[in-house]
C-alpha cells in the first residue's frame, strides 16, 4: 500500500506541474480558445519543460535550488503564460472581469450544459474504453519492476539519482536535464531522489503512450489510429518476454518531448523547435525509442487510411484483428525480473533505504559498495567500502584504542556473505579506480573477505557492534558510537 501512496505522490505533481497547469494556462483567455486540447497540451508541456530545465541549470549553478525560489519562479511562469496567451484587454478592463464572473455563474446554473458535458464524457469513455484498457495493461507491465524492486536495472538510474540528489542538496551545479525536470516533482512530493527516479519510469512510459494517443488524435480525430499506433509500440518497446523499464530515464524524457514536438508542430513551429532543443539537451543522440514511436505513429495513420478507403469487409476484419492484438497484449504475462543484480542485491538497496528512513538525518554513515550511495544521498553519508578498508586496516581495528574518526552516532557496514554475481560485461558507473572490486570476481570476493575480517577484528576489541540486517546474501553491521 505504501508504494502506491508514494507512486501517487510522484504522479500527481508530475501531471499537475508539467501537463495540467501549463495546458490550462495556455487555454485561459486565449485568442485561440477553439484550439484543440491536444494542441494546447503539447505546446504547454514543451514550453514548461524547457523553462524548468534552464531554471534548474541557472539555480544549480548558483546553488540556489530551493523550494521557495523554484515554485515562485514556476508561478511567475504560469502567470506569464496566461498573460502572453490572452487578449490584453482583460488585464486592465474591470468590465471583462465582471462579465467573466457572470459567465462563470451562468455556466454553473445551466444544468443542461453540464449534462451535455457529462454525456459527452461518457460517450468518449465508451469510444476509448478498449484503448484505455490496453494502455492500462501496458502501464502495469512497465510498472511491475519499479514498483516491486528498489534497485535500478541500469547504470543510468544510479547516475540520474546522484545528479538529482546533488541538485536538491545544493552541493554543486548539475548539467543533467532529466534531473532538472524531476527536481520540482521531488520537491513537491517530499520524497527522496531514488524513489522519485524509480517511480518516474512507469509514469514516463504512460505519458509517452498518452502522447502517442494525443498525436494520433490531433491529426486524425479518430481513436483507431491511436490503437494502431500503441500496439506496435508496445510490442517493440517492451513486449512479452522482454524485461520492462530498462530504458535510461533521459531517453524516456527525450522520447516524450519529441512526440510532443511532433504534435505541437501543426500549431506552433517555434514550440516544435523548442522541443528539438530540449530533446538535444536530454539526449544528444536520437533515441531509438522515439524512432519506434514514430514508426508506430506511421503504422497507425497508414492503417487507418486503408481502413477508411477499403471495402466494409476489410474494415470489419481490421477491427477484429485489432481486438485480437489488443487482447493478446492485455493477456501477456508480467515480466520476470531477476531477484538480484546486476549492480547490487535487492536486500542491500532495501537496507540502505530503511536506514535512511529510520535514523536521524545526517547522523549516520553507510560503508558499502558504491551503488548504495543513490539511496542515502541527501539523507546521510556514504563511504565506499574499498576506500574504507584501505584507510582502516584489520590490524588497527583489533586495537582497543582504535576509534573510527566519524563524528556520527551510527556506522553501517555492508558485508556480502556471497559476492554478487559479476557484472563485467556491463558499464561500471562512478570511480573507475574501484572497478576491480565491482566488475571482477576476484575483486568482489576480496572486498567481501576484507570487510568480514575488519568486522571480526573490531567486534573482538570493541563494544556496540550489532547486526542491523542479515539474509542469505548480505549482512549489515551497525556500530553505535
Amino acid at each position: 500500500m505504501q508504494i502506491w501512496i508514494e507512486f501517487l505522490r510522484v504522479a500527481i505533481p508530475m501531471v499537475v506541474l508539467l501537463v495540467l497547469l501549463p495546458t490550462l494556462a495556455a487555454r485561459m483567455f486565449s485568442t485561440a480558445a477553439t484550439s484543440r486540447f491536444s494542441d494546447l497540451l503539447a505546446v504547454g508541456f514543451v514550453r514548461t519543460a524547457l523553462f524548468l530545465v534552464f531554471l534548474g541549470f541557472l539555480l544549480g549553478a548558483w546553488k540556489l535550488y530551493l523550494p521557495g525560489i523554484v515554485f515562485t519562479a514556476y508561478a511567475v511562469w504560469i502567470v506569464g503564460t496566461v498573460v502572453l496567451a490572452s487578449r490584453n484587454g482583460w488585464l486592465y478592463d474591470l468590465d471583462s472581469w465582471t462579465f467573466g464572473y457572470a459567465r462563470l455563474l451562468r455556466s454553473v446554473e445551466q444544468r443542461s450544459r453540464m449534462r451535455h458535458v457529462l454525456d459527452r464524457t461518457l460517450e468518449l469513455s465508451q469510444d476509448y474504453l478498449f484503448l484505455t484498457l490496453l494502455i492500462f495493461a501496458m502501464f502495469l507491465h512497465f510498472a511491475w519492476n519499479p514498483l516491486s524492486n528498489l534497485r535500478f536495472p541500469t547504470a543510468a538510474g544510479y547516475a540520474q539519482t546522484l545528479s538529482l540528489g546533488t541538485l536538491l542538496n545544493g552541493s554543486a551545479s548539475v548539467r543533467d536535464a532529466s534531473a532538472t525536470l524531476l527536481a520540482p516533482i521531488a520537491l513537491a512530493s517530499g520524497l527522496d531522489a531514488a524513489t522519485v527516479v524509480r517511480l518516474s519510469v512507469p509514469l514516463l512510459y504512460l505519458l509517452i503512450l498518452s502522447a502517442i494517443v494525443c498525436c494520433s488524435y490531433a491529426y486524425s480525430r479518430s481513436p483507431w489510429p491511436a490503437v494502431l499506433a500503441v500496439i506496435p509500440f508496445w510490442h517493440y518497446s517492451s513486449g512479452p518476454g522482454i524485461e520492462a523499464a530498462t530504458t535510461p530515464d533521459a531517453t524516456l524524457w527525450a522520447t516524450l518531448v519529441l512526440i510532443a514536438a511532433v504534435g505541437a508542430g501543426r500549431r506552433s513551429v517555434g514550440t516544435a523547435c523548442s522541443g528539438l532543443l530540449l530533446a538535444w539537451l536530454l539526449a544528444p543522440t536520437l533515441p531509438e525509442l522515439f524512432l519506434i514511436a514514430l514508426a508506430s505513429l506511421a503504422i497507425g495513420f497508414v492503417g487507418f487510411g486503408l481502413m477508411r478507403s477499403g471495402p466494409p469487409i476489410l474494415r470489419k476484419a481490421s477491427v477484429a484483428a485489432l481486438f485480437l492484438l489488443g487482447l493478446s497484449s492485455l493477456a501477456s504475462p508480467l515480466p520476470s525480473v531477476p531477484p538480484n543484480g546486476p549492480f547490487q542485491y535487492e536486500s542491500a538497496a532495501r537496507a540502505a533505504d530503511r536506514i535512511a528512513r529510520k535514523f536521524q538525518r545526517n547522523r549516520w554513515i553507510v560503508v558499502s559498495p558504491m551503488h548504495e550511495t543513490a539511496f542515502v544521498t541527501g539523507r546521510g553519508w556514504h563511504k565506499e567500502l574499498p576506500q574504507f578498508l584501505d584507510e582502516f586496516p584489520t590490524t588497527a581495528a583489533a586495537d582497543k584504542a582504535f576509534r573510527l574518526p566519524f563524528e556520527l552516532a551510527d556506522i553501517f557496514i555492508f558485508v556480502e556473505k556471497r559476492p554478487l554475481p559479476q557484472i563485467a560485461k556491463l558499464a561500471v558507473p562512478g570511480n573507475s579506480s574501484n572497478s576491480f572490486y565491482y566488475a571482477t570476481s576476484p575483486g568482489r570476493t576480496s572486498m567481501a573477505y576484507r570487510a568480514a575480517e575488519f568486522i571480526a577484528a573490531y567486534s573482538s576489541s570493541h563494544n556496540g557492534v550489532t547486526i542491523f540486517h542479515e539474509d542469505d546474501d548480505l549482512v549489515v553491521y551497525q556500530i553505535h558510537q
